[in-house]
């Protein structure tokens, strides 16, 4: 099943659902209904489409190597663990030939490379790129490539790397795994960096063990961050700089002590992943955050590093513009200065070949057959109008950036212009030239992680919208799982709530009173949709948990929801709380 048809049967699905509500017998109050919701669409608008862009390749790792910009034993790390291009380690995409051996090595971006120079000359820096170009490894390499140089202490975390939400950390654990046991596999050696995740789920033998043994990288989220730095069973992870701990059971590599100097420099990577969602009082919350650590844990060249997929919205703004905006939010963010010049963009690059096809071209094009072979996909006349129509177009300085997105009747009537086609007939066309792209292989495996599958579209809900992106950069698309997994997804955002709470939901167990040691501890419960905070050893006089109807967990509120918080989700807290 193509994305159009899949969007078109939920679209379906969804009509059928809002027309069973209600049953007009006025002729003239149905045909209103019946025009506002058909021939004006009020509750399915038609949906956006937007190419997802190529983005410049510039090294190997191998070849990073080769000029010393990484170690030979860092090479070795970022590499795929089998042989298909469909396996590639989810941290990243890459290119390379046609047939893939087990343990090629990853093919880097520009702004991948440039990452890595700002971090060996010990620089923060902010690096702002779209949903799967590998921003995970713009951090993960450059810590560990600066951890096999100078190893950290054994008994200290090096690099905390702080995201907004649990799911993030668990898929980047499952990430750093895959590295892992492809290297082992590869080398028949142990992984040479230890890493861990720490978060409300690791609980019990798991959690003393982090806390005996801290990871050279941590992983967690920022409440949790908050947390090690009140809670005495978790001040062994980040301890303050000039205090060594007791020696740590597990043994120390050779050359190295509790009165190294590695020992006493404390953190020296900061990281927080999707910074753009650290904002208005949860931001003022998180920056206090990052300044307490670095007053307490963080060595004097703590390199601080954020990542995000946007940041800057505004169409009119320069390229300078945009890295001044950025530097300036991440210098308040992190307590120092960013210039422009620790800002890393993205650098994009046409995916297909040719340049802009003339209007005798583009006419022939629509009638003609499309290629069943990607090399000749790539220099279609039709493939190539797409690419600037969905997907990149030129900005100052040179420089490609991403089109925003359109629906295909704008782009059908736009195609009809320049050949002198029907506009049907051009949408047709165009619907059948995204299928296709989505069908072809790509000849380094793309980015898409299931190649059975033949939709070529990612479908997400904007608000008001319902938007598609065809990505040029991908494979195929996802398999019948994935689809499946999906209509489930879009079914549930377009049904509507008829109910502001369901009991039938898990509620968190009242908290009735304080233990002596959480009055001890202090530990601050933030609440995702307000970002209010309570202290775990206050004595909750006047709190309350919120059932959030959008489906968020109940949190502990230092004061009842006020009328503007209540009216962002449509709920008002549920349970009272008393000590």
């Amino acid at each position: 099943m193509s994305i159009f048809n899949l969007h078109s049967n939920v679209l379906a699905d969804y009509r059928d659902f809002v027309r069973s509500f209600f049953s007009v017998a006025d002729d003239r109050a149905r045909e209103f209904i019946e025009r506002e919701l058909v021939a004006e669409a009020r509750l399915w608008p038609e949906a956006l489409l937007q190419v997802s862009p190529s983005y410049a390749r510039v090294a190997s790792v191998d070849e990073l190597a080769d000029r010393g910009v990484i170690l030979r034993e860092t090479a070795q790390i970022f590499r795929t663990d089998r042989g298909s291009p469909f396996e590639i380690l989810e941290l990243n995409e890459r290119g390379g030939p046609q047939t893939i051996s087990q343990g090629q090595p990853f093919y880097l971006y520009q702004h991948q490379v440039e990452a890595l120079d700002l971090a060996a000359r010990r620089e923060s820096y902010v690096v702002t790129s779209g949903t799967g170009s590998g921003k995970s490894l713009t951090y993960f390499l450059p810590i560990i490539d600066a951890f096999l140089r100078q190893p950290p202490a054994c008994d200290r975390v090096g690099a905390l790397v702080v995201y907004p939400m649990n799911a993030l950390v668990n898929s980047q654990v499952e990430a750093l795994k895959k590295l892992r046991k492809g290297y082992e596999q590869r080398t028949g050696r142990r992984f040479p960096i230890s890493f861990a995740k720490y978060t409300g789920d690791v609980q019990g033998d798991a959690r003393r063990a982090v806390q005996t043994n801290p990871p050279q990288i941590l992983l967690t989220n920022y409440v949790m961050a908050e947390l090690m730095l009140v809670r005495p069973d978790d001040r062994s992870l980040l301890p303050e700089r000039e205090t060594a701990r007791p020696p740590s059971p597990r043994p120390s590599p050779p050359g190295e002590g509790a009165t190294s100097p590695a020992a006493q420099e404390g953190l020296r990577f900061l990281v927080f992943d999707e910074l753009h969602t650290y904002r208005g009082r949860q931001g003022a919350d998180v920056a206090m955050l990052i300044r307490r650590l670095k007053e307490r844990c963080a060595g004097p060249e703590v390199v601080c590093v954020g990542t995000s997929a946007t940041m800057v919205a505004s169409r009119e703004a320069t390229p300078l513009q945009r890295r001044e905006t950025v530097a300036t939010f991440a210098s308040q963010v992190f307590g120092r200065a960013i210039t422009q010049n620790q800002v890393i963009e993205e650098t994009l690059e046409p995916f297909t070949q040719g340049g802009e096809p003339s209007r005798e071209e583009l006419a022939a094009s629509l009638t003609a057959p499309l290629p069943a072979a990607l090399p000749e996909f790539r220099r279609h006349p039709l493939a190539r109008w797409s690419e600037g129509e969905f997907g990149v177009e030129p900005e100052e300085g040179g420089r490609l950036r991403r089109r925003v997105p359109r629906t295909l009747t704008d782009a059908a009537t736009r195609l009809a212009r320049a050949t002198g086609g029907t506009p049907d007939a051009c949408r047709e066309r165009l619907r059948e030239l995204l299928t296709r792209g989505g069908e072809l292989l790509r000849d380094d495996g793309g980015r898409n992680r299931q190649p059975r599958g033949n939709s070529p579209l990612k479908v997400r809900h904007s608000p008001g919208r319902a938007a598609c992106s065809c990505p040029s950069n991908s494979a195929a698309s996802a398999d019948r799982t994935t689809t499946t997994l999906f209509a489930t997804a879009v079914a549930r955002v377009f049904a509507p709530t008829r109910s502001a709470w369901t009991p039938s939901r898990t509620v968190r167990k009242p908290v009735t009173s304080c233990s002596p040691r959480s009055k001890t501890t202090g530990a601050m419960i933030a609440c995702p949709m307000n970002g209010a905070t309570a202290m775990d050893g206050s004595n909750h006089l006047g709190a309350t948990v919120c059932r959030r109807p959008c489906g968020l967990a109940p949190t502990v509120t230092s004061s009842p929801c006020s009328a503007t918080e209540q009216s962002k989700c449509g709920g008002s807290p549920r349970l009272s709380l008393s000590a």
